[in-house]
Order: C-alpha cells, then structure tokens, then sequence
C-alpha cells in the first residue's frame, strides 16, 4: 500500500501542505472502521505500521509527532498511539499550514537579507505532472570492503556490520542511501527500484537490511539480552579465499543460515514452534476462592462450549453424576459422557479481570500441546512484538492445559489490541484475559515443524468413520439369494406391536425385577421392591437437608390457617391408613434417605391439598430418583381410551383412590422412604421421623410400579370376577382413572 504522503499533490520539499494527503488518512481511517476491514488495516496502530508515513514528514514534524505520541502513551498506558491519533495529528498541522494568516510574505520594507523575488503581473496556474525520468544509476564496479566484483547487496561482509556502521561506509564513499550501488547521485535524485530480498520491503535494499541484533543494539538490555548471540554458520558450503574477499563462491550454494537465537524458540529438537490461543489464567470455585489453581486455557471460537479436562473436575472435588453428549470433530460425531460443573470463576495472571465460567463439560480430548504455548523467547526475537514481551508469561512445567473456553463466554473472545508484523510473521493479539502470539514463530523458516496436529480417520466397509483402525482379518460373508425367491415370499410381516416404541435396557432390568420381586405378602397386599439401579453410588445421609425443609414447611402452615388445615387432613390419612410409620432407629453404617415434604394444590380442587414427596431434591450431587429405574411407560393411550369410551350407549366411569397407597415397599427398603413430621400430627408437638411403608407420589418409578400392580391385580383375579374384568383394567385405565363402555 503506497503511502498517504507519497501523493504527487502531498509535497513535503518546500511545506506545501495540501488537504488531498490528509483526506487520503481520513478514507483510511473510515475504512479500518468498517468491520470488512478492520483486521486488515489493525495494523495501522503498531509502530511498525505507521512507520513508513511517518518517515515521509520533514524532520521537525517527525519530533513534533513523536512528542505527541510519547505524552499519549503515558497519558493512557498504552504501547503505542491508534491510527486515529495520527489523522488527528496530520489535520491539526493541515489547518495550520494552510491558514493564510500565517504565510508571512517578505514585503518592500523588509529587512531579509535576502529579498523576495519579484512578481508578475499575471498568475500562473499550477500544472501538476508527474516527472519521467531516466534511470542513469551506474553501478560500482568493485566493493568498497573487499574491491572485488560483487554488489554490496552480496557482501557478508558489509551486512554483518552494524546499521550505523554501514551508513558511514556509505557515507564516506559517497554512494547513495538508496541503491547502495552508485557514487553518481544522492538518495533523493535516485529512480532505482530496490527491493530487500530479508523482508521484501520496497524502502530499503539488502545491503541496508536491519538485522536483529541491530534492534537488540537499541532495545533494553534486560529485554533483548538473549537476541544478541552470533549467528552460526556452515564453513563447509563456502569458500573463503582471497580472490573474491571472503565471499561465497560461485560453485558453491549457499545454505540457509540459523542464528543460536532461532534454536531459543524452537528448542530441542529444533522440530519447529507454532504458538496457539493459549494463555495461562487462575481458575477458582466462588463458594471457596481460596482453592484456586494456575492452568493453562485454549482460547476456541470454533467450540460452542467450554470444556475441562478430568483432572481439573478431580482438583475441585467435582462428584457429579456423569451424562451422555455428543461432541463433534473433524473425524465425525462421537457420543461421550462427563460430569459438569458451575460456579468456576476464571482470573487474568494480571488479577484485573474475572469471568463466570459457564456449565463446563468433561472431556479427554481438550488439545494438550504444550509446544504451542506462546513464551517470552518468541516476542524477544521478532521486533515488532519486542513491546508485548512483559505481558508474555514463560512457560511453567507445572501449569497443565486443562481448560478450553468456548463461545459461551463470548466477553473473552473480544479482542483489544492487535499487533501485525511483516508477511509469514506471528502476529499478537490482546484479550482481556491476557496476550498471546499466534503462527509460526521459527525465524525465516529454518525449523519448521514437520507434525501435523490432526486425527486420522478410518472409513469402515458400512460407510461409518472411525479412529481406531479397522481389523485386517475381518471377512464379510456375503449370501447370495435368487431374486425370484425373493419375490414370491413375504419379507416384511406386520404384527400388533410394530407401533409401539420398545423397552430399553434399563425398562428391562426394571421389569426383570418386579417379575421376580412384585409378589403378595401373608396379609394378601401386593409387596414391590424400590428398583435400584445395579450399580449405583452409596447415598449420603441428608437429614441435615430434611431438617431444613421441615422447618420451612413449617413456616409456612403457620402463616397460613387454610393451608394448615388442609394439610393436616392428608397427613392424618395417611397414618390413620397406615401408610406411614414411625421409624426405628438406624444402625451405625446404615445407609438411608430422607424425603422432604411440601404440598401442591390442582386448580379444579382448591380445597384439597396433596403432599408430595421430593425425591428430586439433590444432596451432595445426587437425589433418590438417581439411582432409581424409572420403568417403561406402561400408561394406555388417553386417545384410545377416549374412542372407545365413545362406541357404546352405556359408560362407566372408575377411579382408583390414592393408588400409589396401594402397593407396599419392601420392608429392607423403607429406609428410604424417611421423612420428618409432628408427632401425632400435631403441629404443637415435637418432629420426629417417620417412613413411608407404600410407594409414595414423587419417585419416578411410582407410576410403573402401580400400573403393573393394578394389572398383576386383575389378572390373579380373573378366575373369580371374569376375563372381561381384567380386559377393562388392561385396556381402558389410564393411570389410576378407568373408562368402560356397556351394552
């Protein structure tokens, strides 16, 4: 991109300012503005960015420049003033140099030693042109280090020296600045097209070349003390004799050279280094900010959530109940489980900034390359990140990669500041969480990494992507079969069950147990067990929890005289009905489970209350209905039974009272079932503890369980009350509501 100043109508030889160059900042300034473009244009507000323009402004307008931007950045603490800043600079000079009331023109009383040329009588009009000339450059014959024949762009020689150096050379032999190549002309009279061959820049050539250690020369000691290792070389590839002056000769190709400084980055095995958005933050519960632990964080906008590692869930104590999701990757979707955790917190190094991590998720397969982890080294020797490399932290061998941050915390993807350097360079970019480099960091290419970060897939017979690789000894056996067979046979035979949705295999386990353990105790009452989960955690004693919900719920029908009253009425059926008792005292180890108490009104029936027990309510991470089989839906269709409700003249209408009261719990089992009540029902007395003895409304097997019983009811009694009987119960209940039609 050319230059604002380099305009033909931008003129800087005589301070013949025009608003056309400074219109040119403005456009830019409005286009790095537009989000299309703004990435592009960032660079702008680096000083390496705004360096070429401004090296176009006369000497006095440089200083005046930099005394602007040296009183910006202690003013803001920033690291260098925006692109904005600049425009604002070049406007107020604009106005300046083109107010008339300053042009001061020497008149007939003046007293200038030199006096002003006469004008005309007419006004010329100013013709802007662009000047064709000739390049009449001639090259040096014989270098002005070795006098032998070859360009200084080619002496090692010369390029080794250091910057100031060079420039006395040139100086003294008076060649010009430009092309380093003629002793004809000066730099501004120079029409050479120069390139570097180092960094491709069009304003230098590769004689004038700045090389790292000239930025090491100038920079803090403290900072670059490690850029100034010399350069090594293979003595093997070059010659050194005496008739071209140490010089490479011409039968022998040079090999690409690599500075000690290049290995710091890379680092054994010099296998390459490419940095990742990876920055190391403090991590910590808010319930215990005192727990905290350093780690490192994957910055991902290409994640939708934000994932942990297991050993961060294990470091927090995390005993949350593992659940299936789905994650998907460049070899394809995959189902896995993992446990979550809330309440995070996750802190800059700086301790400036904190942000609430949302849900994260389980996962083993976080990226865990520590190579890409940005450190000092890599910004201390590439000069235009030398201003970031204090906000840099060096690499701790104790700090893990066990976070990945994802859009979900969107306010640590926002960008700050950004900072660009030449083509193929790293760039750097500051979060509020913190900056980090990202790109290939190996000075000109030398180490480059040959390992490539991805997953092999394989692809099975069937279509199927997988990672792990497919047998070798695998046959397919194939039957081959007589398409006319095929015709006259019957390949798809629909039955009475096609529709129906089938059990899975926790619908089965829950089913084999009440087959064998659903049975009728020596008073004639259907008995079921609590269908437990084969394996299961232990559960917890939270009687601490019961507590706390009783004296709630206390609280509450105390205020309330109608609520009060209503729910002394449901608890006085059940243990006038027997349905709950007190419970016996635990044995030491004993493992057990308090229920917590509250009641629910239905709109239609404001006058009655139903008490409902909270087997939902978690303890420690886990609840009663957690390790609990929930069963198979067993409930008819509503529809159907609507419809044939509706087939005959004479309906009836049945409806079973408290049915979940009519099943028994396994007595090993009502444990379980405690809960804290008022002795007596009496809200004046003493709370102590009571266990249920019938399956209660609230757990999720209760349901199944008494939609089974109802049916295993009716078919013991179908010998004495009729098939038709257990018909009705079978086909027209729907849950504890049954509908029948007559003749």
């Amino acid at each position: 991109m050319r230059s604002a100043l380099e305009h033909p109508t931008f003129s800087t030889s005589r301070g013949d300012y025009r608003d056309f160059g400074k219109d040119i900042l403005m456009e830019m300034q409005f286009l790095k503005e537009d989000p299309k473009y703004s990435a592009m244009l960032a660079y702008l507000d680096s000083s390496s960015g705004i360096r070429p323009i401004i090296s176009k402004l006369p000497y006095g307008l440089r200083e005046k420049w930099t005394s602007r931007a040296v009183k910006y950045k202690k003013e803001h603490d920033a690291v260098f003033p925006p692109f904005e800043v600049f425009v604002d600079f070049i406007k107020d000079i604009s106005k300046v140099k083109n107010d008339p009331g300053f042009n001061y023109e020497q008149d007939a009383n003046s007293t200038d030693r030199f006096p002003a040329p006469k004008q005309t009588s007419y006004t010329k009009n100013r013709v802007n042109v662009r000047k064709t000339g000739v390049d009449m450059t001639v090259p040096l014959e014989n270098c002005i280090i070795h006098k032998t024949k070859h360009s200084l762009d080619d002496c090692r020689g010369f390029r080794s020296k250091s910057l100031e150096e060079r420039k006395r050379l040139l100086k003294l032999n008076n060649l010009c600045f430009k092309c380093c190549a003629s002793n004809t002309h000066k730099s501004r009279d120079c029409s050479a097209s120069i390139s570097c061959k180092e960094c491709g820049s069009k304003y230098h050539t590769t004689a004038l070349h700045i090389n790292r250690n000239d930025y090491a020369a100038t920079a803090d000691d403290n900072t670059i003390q490690q850029a100034t290792n010399s350069e090594t070389r293979s003595h093997a590839q070059y010659s050194s004799s005496k008739e071209n002056g140490g010089e490479p000769s011409s039968k022998f190709k040079p090999v690409p050279e690599v500075s000690s400084s290049c290995t710091e980055i890379c680092r054994e095995p010099y296998s390459g280094k490419s940095c990742a958005k990876i920055l190391p933050v403090t991590v910590f519960h808010r319930d215990n900010p005192n727990k905290q632990v350093k780690l490192y964080a994957v910055i991902d906008d290409q994640s939708n959530r934000s994932l942990a590692a297991p050993d961060f869930f294990e470091f927090f104590g995390v005993m949350d109940k593992p659940q299936n999701y789905t994650i998907s990757t460049c070899s394809g979707k995959m189902v896995t489980s993992g446990r979550r955790g809330n309440g995070f917190i996750v802190r800059s190094m700086e301790g400036d900034v904190d942000f609430e991590l949302p849900t994260l998720l389980e996962c083993d397969h976080i990226p865990n390359n520590r190579e890409e982890i940005p450190t000092p080294e890599v910004t201390v020797h590439h000069s235009h990140l030398l201003d970031i490399t204090k906000h840099i932290q060096p690499l701790d061998d104790n700090c893990h990669i066990l976070l990945l941050i994802g859009r979900d915390l969107i306010e640590a993807h926002h960008v700050l500041h950004q900072i660009f350097g030449p083509p193929k360079a790293p760039y750097a970019q500051q979060l509020r969480l913190g900056w980090f480099v990202i790109g290939e960091t190996c000075l000109n290419m030398v180490h480059a990494s040959r390992d490539l970060n991805v997953k092999k897939t394989f692809l099975l017979s069937t279509g199927q992507p997988t990672l792990l690789k497919p047998c070798s000894n695998k046959f397919d056996i194939r039957e081959t079969v007589d398409q006319s067979m095929l015709e006259d046979s019957k390949l798809f035979i629909r039955t009475k069950d096609d529709d129906k949705i089938g059990m899975s295999i926790e619908d089965k386990m829950f089913m084999k147990q009440m087959d064998s353990e659903f049975l009728r105790d020596h008073t004639g009452s259907w008995m079921a067990p609590l269908p437990f989960r084969e394996k299961r955690q232990p559960l917890p004693n939270n009687r601490e929890q019961a507590v706390q919900r009783a004296k709630l719920l206390d609280v509450s029908l105390r205020k309330n005289k109608l609520k009060k009253e209503h729910f002394l009425t449901f608890m006085g059926k059940i243990l006038d009905n027997n349905h709950a008792e007190v419970a016996p005292e635990l044995s030491d180890g004993e493992e057990c489970w308090y229920l917590p108490l509250f009641g629910v009104y239905h709109p239609k029936k404001p006058d009655q209350i139903r008490g409902v027990f909270d087997s939902s309510a978690k303890f420690k991470g886990v609840s009663l209905n957690d390790v609990l089989l929930s069963g198979p839906d067993l409930s008819n269709s509503l529809l159907g039974v609507l419809i044939r409700f509706r087939k005959e003249m004479v309906a009836v209408t049945a409806d079973v009272q408290h049915m979940f009261h009519c099943f028994l719990v396994r007595e090993d089992h009502r444990n379980f079932l405690r809960f804290l009540w008022h002795k007596d029902n009496d809200l004046e007395k003493e709370i102590i503890e009571y266990r249920m003895r019938v399956h209660v409304f609230g757990n999720s097997p209760s349901p199944a369980v008494a939609t089974l019983g109802l049916r295993k009811a009716a078919e013991t009694a179908e010998t004495k009350y009729g098939d038709h009987v257990t018909k009705f119960v079978r086909d027209n209940f729907y849950v504890d509501d049954g509908l029948h039609y007559w003749l």
